[in-house]
């Protein structure tokens, strides 16, 4: 998650509240914090650029298969795919999902948690420096 602020404190206090959320699974060892995500998920993101709607399955070993599509906003190119390979990780913030279509480039969205703390639902909502706009992803567990 990439976060810029004009203010330390801001960043600060921004900081230690996705650290606390994500407190009681970064506090377990790494296979409970497998464990506790492992799963299938459904993610949505939507910027100015791109909109990705995929099902992701997380396995306990860090690998991920995923089924959904990629659509380029002003283009209206679309990229449906099935059964792509990938890997997600657990880092100090967030979430890592990445995922390998065969028929376009490779991808990874990052999530936090949810701002209401629900452990079914993940979350990111920032500026994309690249584009201007605004980047969000929701993730909700399925199952």
């Amino acid at each position: 998650m990439s976060l810029s602020f004009t203010r330390t404190g801001t960043a600060l206090a921004c900081a230690l509240v996705i650290a606390s959320m994500l407190a009681p699974v970064l506090a377990m060892p790494a296979a409970a914090q497998s464990n506790s995500l492992v799963g299938t998920w459904r993610c949505v993101q939507n910027s100015v650029v791109v909109s990705v709607d995929v099902m992701y399955q997380l396995f306990p070993d860090g690998s991920a298969a995923g089924q959904g599509s990629i659509t380029y906003v002003q283009t209206h190119r679309h990229y449906p795919f099935q059964n792509a390979p990938g890997r997600w990780s657990v880092g100090p913030n967030s979430v890592v999902m990445q995922l390998f279509p065969p028929n376009h480039a490779s991808f990874s969205i990052e999530v936090g948690p949810a701002p209401n703390g629900d452990p079914n639902f993940l979350y990111y909502n920032q500026p994309n420096l690249a584009s201007g706009g605004m980047t969000e992803t929701t993730c909700q567990r399925l199952g």
